[in-house]
């Protein structure tokens, strides 16, 4: 709640009426309507430099207050968010009367204040409703509306004011606690004591604000202020707050902050160097000049700037001002105050951007686009965007400002510019540059000349006229290279000479200048469009001098100097720039020289002497023909600097050119000046003395076309202008040497070519044309043929020195020239072949200058031509293509097969040449020569390449090792791939087998079928499975196993005994599974195959013995040929016994575990039976063995007994056979033992004797005799004589008849069928019931042909070797293995046939079937790129890892190749559709196609899945 009845206890006492006067709404009104928000903080600043502070601070203060202690609840909407400013000096009463005062302040009478109108604090209202101020020990607000304070008491009651003012330390209490918190803590301010500073606040008229008035004409201007729109405000005044301070004597401070991210510091404060100080000493008190460096610092945009300025500033009026004018401004309260600032060390872009403006104190926005601000207390518009008094010449204002811009400033810009001048041009001691260019330092000073402004400024034209002509009488002028004064100092513009309109080269104008300035003159380098503005300027009425530099100012410095040319001017521009700017008067009827032009040395000669223009000695002009013959150094005139001598001329050259040419001209036509064109006379007698040694080649043309004019020469006998083919010059007299103009043009060119050598034999050899074929010389010289030029060679090049030495040019030229001759029968050139001219196959040092050239004699050439480049060098090997003189010459032949073994091979042997890159190639390049040459037959057949190629050790392996062909192995060999896939020694480099493949016939690459390789084979899969080698477990098992399965195929062709014990490379195991894996022995994890024991006999030695794997099972061959492999021995079945009973028996003990002992026993006792059965000494060595390693009971009379008793054990002598009853110790043998008789008599059983009697047996049938028929039943498909009882009946209408029995005891999947599946849908026939009939139509994967095949199988235990059955007609029969190639279709019929028979295999769980069809997919070598993904698809869907694992190696082996198939199958598909995408009638072909495309895409990700896993 708001403090009310505290506030009218004490307002009376302590509040005063305080408000600003008039309709003061309207006035406001008026006011804001000029004032643009953006110049509050000007206007502040103004405030704060009239009341004398020295820094001033705007701050945006977000915070809000408390609105219960306050003066009144309508003042409590303005307790938030305030723009505060403050500043260091203290208002006095008059300034808080001149603040409730609109236009009549208490400043209008005083002139040195800037506010002195008293509007521009008004502009408060655009932000606030009510502003505040702090000074002192007071506080006001201003209420203009008479809306917000609480009303006061006066003699008519109560009465609202506009404004109220208090003494804060007089109140009592906290009655207005929340009123005064906005001050407290800001500024070092605490509403406590006395503030020695000023305080504003304007609390923002803002949304917020307004909706807690609920007035909706709170706002006068309809405006609201958002924080944000303050913070732009702030920023965008950061960059004006670098020059308002710069016309503000007290302010060096500024400060703006908004709460966020701006918080600037801006600071003016006087430089204080030397220069500086000896600048203050000399200042008056009116008048002053500083330099001040503004820097702006803290977080913001334009922080660590800095700037200085040069400040010239005055207070008094000029001494001849009108007494009206002072008049003027004493009534108007007008000050004469006014100055310049100068921006100092602006770079160029800054200064082209800098535009000046106009100040009265603080900055304006009119604009001058003059280099400088200029400020005076100038009359402005009540919104200060003009200039007052427009273009009324009555007008008090137009007066005004008019005098203060044409009378005031001018003369004050010429003294900041005097001082300008003497700071840019400063000494080191002054704290200047330790080095400048003056050049540049002098331009840049005029670029701050006031040469044109804005046009609508009218008085400002008048500033820059009266500045340009107060310069006249001004040391505001730099001047340099001046040897009494400083190196640059101001001077008047009196007293100085302007460069004008001369412009020489830069270099030229510098020995001017500098020859004037030791004349005396003071030149000035000023830039070309102030010198304009000035000139205008000075030749106005009255008319002042104005000097600039001329032609007669050069003449006389070459008058006073006459070596000033060649000692000075050294560039050619130079020197044809000064000779046209001084002899032009020659050509100008009204030109009248004040230095006279005769006697100048100004004409150039060629030898670089300048001599003076007069009567005598005479000097020559001459034609450009003649020019080209001689120099004339000493009389010719240089005529290039009056010529053009460019091929091309610029723009604006041509004329230029013209006119030097006329002044040329002007000086030949008067006698005065000494000049004419040469005489004959006198072109011949320079032309002797300056060509002693011949004429030189560049004027040989133009002298012949000279000569052309002459017939006889023999007066110029002397003259060296002959030249031979070599550019010697000869004399004329020697014209009869060799002339080869008149040669046939291939041997001309030749002979060209050898002018060199030529001359080195001491004659000479010329060519008419080039000597001008004058007729001279056609009339002396000889003619030449190639075979008299051949014979010449050949008869005189023992002349030449042995250490001559031929470039490559000269040496093909003879090889050439010798050809041609040779081709003439000519025999007499064989001594040439000591000639070093044969280009050979040695280092090249150097690449430009091509091979070494060695003799042919003594040299060897190859027939045909081979590059050796990249095979290192052989120096002694001519390279020249073939060449039947050879031999004539001293050459000897190489062959390509000696050069390999002689000389290329020994250097990869011994490493000097490396097998890669260039080298490689040249290496596969000869490779290929080789084959080429071996593949040759009859006459043309290369016997040395083949053997080479055979026997030669010339092959690069894998490992960069060079051997021979028959020592390595064919990377082909599927099996020597496998076995040695990690030998790079043992094979031929890639590249190298890419090379020679399609011919390695050519060659003796070792392959399988030699029987020296299988047993290297062995040895090298021995040393694996010793562990000599770092192979991982896996794959030396599986390269093991890969070899066991290739002696098995190939054992009937092995002279190899592989029974032997050593060939311990084939992988065992031992019983595996329960309960066989009980007391298994400890084997090595390889071992020979007469030690492993086939699995088939695995319960009569399981421990004791190892066996073969399931997949390495030794095949019928093998078997045929090693008979006892796979069969365990005795031994190893009694001590399998002996286990059996001694170590197992006590420990089974479970029913299962008994059983399977007592299966044991009854098959080992049968083994021993048979043993024993085959002759007498096996009964004998039985019966040793048994007591050797029997030394418990071993026999189980019959299988009632529990074996883990001991008591149920028997020893053969306990045992009698052939009794009824027992006889004391010994017991009957058991019915279930006497089926091994010969077993247990052999063991010791006693038997009883019986007489034999004599009885004839007819003789039974034989074993196997029963499966054959029913095979021959089953084949032949005879129901009445086979007996079959089941008949399959397939969707072709095809029928297969068997016999169930049969089915039922092959496989228990047949078992579950009959009875179950089939049972339901199982009928017999009426014409036949004893046949049951079972539909096997509706299973589409049960094909009559698979299904022929799965039964065929359970008939012989063997695959079916055809596609299908074999004997009934209706069936095509497909042989496929011993006959197993017979084209494409053969192999993917047979693949077909077999993948349908493998998913049989896995339906009927069948893995003998699936093995016996992986073991022909995979040995057969059935896969190829054309099926291998659906062979891989059918084996991953079959669970056939075996053909899955092949599948996928091929692959990877293959990866390139197969993709490549893939892709060309898959496109040449896509085209086929393609063509088809119009047939109408081949919808069928098409929908085959697409299902091809689709499965070759498939195949392609099978493809790349393969090979991301």
């Amino acid at each position: 709640m708001y403090s009310t009845r505290c506030w009218h206890d004490q307002r009376d006492s302590t509040f005063v009426a305080w408000e600003q006067q008039e309709d003061i709404v309207d006035r406001i009104k008026g006011i804001l309507n000029d004032y643009d928000p953006s110049n509050i903080f000007t206007e502040f600043l103004q405030n704060a430099a009239d009341a004398g502070a020295t820094k001033c601070k705007f701050m945006l203060d977000t915070r809000s207050f408390g609105t219960d202690k306050v003066l009144s609840k309508e003042m409590a909407a303005w307790q938030g968010p305030a723009l505060v400013i403050y500043n260091d000096a203290e208002l006095t009463e008059n300034d808080f009367y001149a603040l409730s005062r609109l236009g009549v302040g208490s400043k209008r009478d005083d002139s040195s204040k800037i506010g002195r109108h008293g509007l521009g604090f008004n502009s408060v209202y655009h932000f606030t409703d009510v502003p505040s101020v702090v000074s002192g020990s007071y506080i006001g607000f201003f209420d203009p509306r008479l809306k917000y304070l609480p009303p006061m008491r006066t003699e008519r009651g109560l009465i609202p004011q506009g404004g109220q003012r208090c003494e804060f330390l007089k109140l009592k209490g906290d009655a207005l606690a929340d009123q005064l918190a906005p001050y407290k803590g800001i500024f070092g301010c605490d509403m406590e004591s006395h503030f020695p500073g000023t305080i504003f606040r304007l609390p923002l008229r803002t949304l917020d604000s307004i909706s807690k008035l609920h007035d909706a004409n709170s706002s006068w201007l309809g405006g609201t202020w958002q924080l944000s729109h303050i913070q732009d405000m702030m920023r965008k005044w950061v960059e004006e707050s670098e020059v308002a301070m710069l016309f503000l004597d007290n302010l060096r401070a500024i400060e703006l902050s908004d709460n966020d991210k701006l918080d600037m510091r801006t600071t003016k404060m006087p430089v204080s160097g030397p220069f500086e100080q000896k600048l203050h000493s000399s200042e008056g008190s009116d008048a002053s000049s500083q330099i001040v460096q503004v820097r702006l610092a803290g977080d913001g945009f334009g922080a660590g700037s800095q700037r200085k300025w040069l400040v010239r500033s005055e207070r008094s009026f000029p001494p001849d001002t009108p007494q009206f004018v002072k008049g003027l401004a004493d009534k108007n309260h007008w000050s004469p105050h006014h100055g310049i600032a100068v921006p100092l060390a602006l770079k160029p872009k800054e200064l082209d951007e800098f535009r000046g403006r106009i100040f009265t104190h603080l900055p304006t926005m009119i604009a001058t686009e003059v280099p400088f601000h200029i400020h005076g207390l100038f009359a402005l518009t009540s919104n200060r965007k003009s200039l007052a008094g427009g273009s009324d010449e009555q007008d008090y204002k137009f007066i005004w400002n008019r005098f203060l811009l044409s009378e005031c400033l001018p003369m004050t810009a010429i003294r900041a510019f005097e001082t300008f001048l003497k700071w840019q041009f400063r000494d080191p001691v002054h704290d200047g540059p330790k080095s400048m260019d003056i050049g540049r330092a002098t331009q840049t000073y005029f670029r701050y000349w006031p040469v044109k402004g804005r046009s609508d400024i009218g008085h400002l034209s008048r500033f820059i006229e009266a500045f340009m002509r107060a310069a006249h009488t001004s040391a505001v002028f730099p001047c340099r290279f001046s040897s009494k004064k400083p190196e640059v100092e101001g001077m008047e513009g009196q007293e100085i000479v302007f460069t004008g309109n001369i412009v020489p080269p830069e270099d030229l104008l510098m020995v001017i200048r500098g020859s004037l300035q030791i004349a005396g003159y003071n030149l000035c380098d000023c830039p070309v469009a102030v010198q304009r503005r000035i000139e205008d300027e000075w030749k106005r009425v009255p008319q002042l001098p104005f000097q600039q530099i001329n032609d007669d100012h050069v003449r006389g410095l070459i008058r006073d100097d006459p070596m000033f040319i060649p000692n000075k001017v050294k560039t050619f521009e130079g020197k044809g720039w000064i000779l046209e700017y001084t002899l032009k008067a020659l050509l100008d009827p009204k030109s009248k020289p004040t230095v006279p032009i005769a006697g100048l040395s100004l004409l150039p000669l060629e030898n670089g002497e300048w001599k003076p223009l007069q009567s005598s000695p005479v000097y020559y002009t001459a034609r450009d023909e003649i020019r080209e013959l001689i120099k004339g150094e000493n009389v010719l005139v240089d005529e290039t600097l009056f010529k053009n001598i460019k091929s091309e001329v610029k723009p604006g050259e041509q004329k230029i050119i013209q006119f030097r040419e006329q002044i040329l001209q002007r000086l030949i036509k008067d006698s005065v000046f000494g000049v004419m064109e040469l005489p004959p006379a006198v072109f011949s007698s320079t032309a002797c003395f300056e060509y002693p040694g011949g004429i030189p080649d560049e004027y040989r043309g133009r002298f012949w076309r000279l000569l052309e004019k002459h017939k006889n020469l023999d007066d110029f006998g002397e003259l060296q202008l002959l030249k031979d083919l070599s550019g010697n010059m000869h004399p004329l007299k020697y014209c009869e040497g060799l002339e080869i103009s008149h040669m046939e043009s291939g041997l001309r060119r030749r002979v060209e070519r050898l002018s060199a050598v030529m001359s080195d034999m001491e004659f000479i050899i010329y060519n008419a044309v080039d000597n001008s074929k004058h007729p001279y010389l056609n009339e002396k010289a000889p003619k030449c043929s190639a075979s008299l030029l051949a014979k010449y060679i050949a008869r005189r090049c023992s002349i030449l020195s042995e250490t001559r030495v031929f470039t490559q040019d000269e040496a093909a030229a003879l090889r050439e020239i010798i050809a041609m001759a040779i081709s003439d029968g000519n025999s007499e050139l064989a001594p040439l072949g000591k000639l070093k001219i044969w280009p050979s196959w040695g280092t090249v040092i150097n690449v430009n200058k091509g091979p070494p050239l060695i003799a042919a004699n003594g040299s060897y050439y190859m027939e045909r031509q081979y590059d050796l480049t990249s095979l290192s060098a052989f120096p002694d090997i001519i390279q020249s293509p073939y060449c039947e003189h050879f031999l004539t010459m001293g050459a000897r032949p190489l062959t390509l097969v000696q050069a390999l073994e002689t000389r290329v091979m020994p250097k990869f042997w011994n490493k000097t040449l490396t097998c890669t890159g260039a080298t490689r190639a040249a290496y596969l390049d000869i490779l290929r020569h080789l084959m080429r040459n071996a593949a040759f037959v009859g006459k043309r057949a290369d016997r040395g390449a083949k053997q080479l190629l055979q026997s030669g050790r010339i092959i690069l392996t894998r490992d960069n090792t060079f051997k021979t062909s028959r020592e390595l192995f064919d990377p082909l060999d599927p099996l020597l791939s496998v076995v040695f896939a990690d030998e790079s020694a043992r094979f031929p480099a890639q590249i190298v087998w890419d090379t020679v493949v399609q011919k390695k016939h050519l060659f003796a690459f070792r392959s399988h079928n030699d029987s020296t390789v299988i047993s290297e084979c062995a040895n090298h899969i021995l040393d694996l499975t010793k562990g000599f080698t770092s192979l991982t477990s896996y794959e030396v098992r599986r390269r093991a196993s890969y070899f066991v399965q290739h002696v098995y195929l190939t054992v009937p062709d092995s002279s190899i005994n592989w029974m032997d014990p050593k060939w311990e490379i084939v992988p065992s195991q031992v019983a595996q599974t329960s309960p066989h894996s009980d007391l298994v022995p400890e084997v090595g994890e390889y071992m020979s195959f007469a030690e492993l024991v086939d699995p088939q006999h695995l319960d009569v030695v399981w421990t004791q013995c190892a066996f073969f794997s399931d997949q390495l099972r030794p095949s019928l061959m093998f078997k045929a040929r090693f008979p006892k492999v796979g069969v365990p021995p005795i031994e190893s079945i009694v001590c399998h016994l002996s286990a059996l009973v001694k170590d197992l028996a006590p420990l089974w003990t479970s029913e299962e575990q008994q059983l399977h002992l007592k299966m044991s026993l009854l098959k080992v006792y049968r083994e021993l039976d048979d043993f024993v059965t085959q002759n007498e000494t096996n009964k004998d060595r039985l019966n040793v063995l048994l007591k050797t390693h029997l030394q418990v009971p071993y026999i189980m009379n019959g299988q009632a007994e529990d074996p883990s008793k001991r008591e149920s054990w028997l020893w053969p002598s306990q045992l009698m056979l052939d009794i009824e009853n027992d006889i004391q110790q010994q017991k009957v043998v058991h019915k279930q033992m006497e089926g091994f008789r010969n077993f247990l008599v052999a063991a010791g059983v006693s038997q009883m004797q019986r007489v034999m009697g004599s009885v004839t047996v007819p003789e039974g049938r034989r074993k196997g005799d029963i499966e054959d028929r029913l095979t021959n039943c089953f084949e032949s498909q005879d129901r009445h004589s086979g007996f079959m009882d089941v008949r399959f009946k397939f969707s072709n209408g095809k029928q297969i008849l068997a016999h169930k029995f049969m089915l039922v005891h092959a496989n228990e999947y047949f078992a579950r069928r009959f009875t179950g599946a089939w049972a339901a849908y199982t009928v017999r026939e009426p014409s036949d019931p004893g046949i049951e009939v079972i539909d096997l139509s509706s299973f589409q994967d049960e094909t009559y042909e698979a299904f022929w095949g799965l039964l065929y199988y359970f008939y012989t235990d063997q695959l079916i070797h055809s596609n299908g059955p074999a004997l009934p007609n209706d069936v095509k029969v497909q042989e496929v293995g011993s006959n197993g190639n017979k084209g494409d279709d053969d192999l993917r019929d047979r693949v077909q046939y077999l993948m349908e028979l493998q998913h049989l295999s896995d339906q009927y769980e069948t893995s003998r079937l699936k093995s016996l069809i992986a073991a022909e997919i995979v040995l057969g070598e059935k896969v190829v790129h054309g099926n291998v993904f659906n062979v891989l698809a059918h084996a991953a869907l079959n669970q056939c890892k075996d053909t899955q694992g092949h599948c996928e190696e091929y692959v990877r082996k293959n990866a390139s190749s197969v993709r490549n198939y893939v892709d060309y199958e898959l496109q040449l598909r896509k085209r086929s559709l393609e063509d088809l995408a119009d047939s109408k009638d081949k919808g069928a072909q098409r929908a085959e196609l697409k299902k091809d495309i689709e499965e070759l895409e498939g195949h392609l990700q099978d493809f790349k899945s393969l090979f991301k896993s």
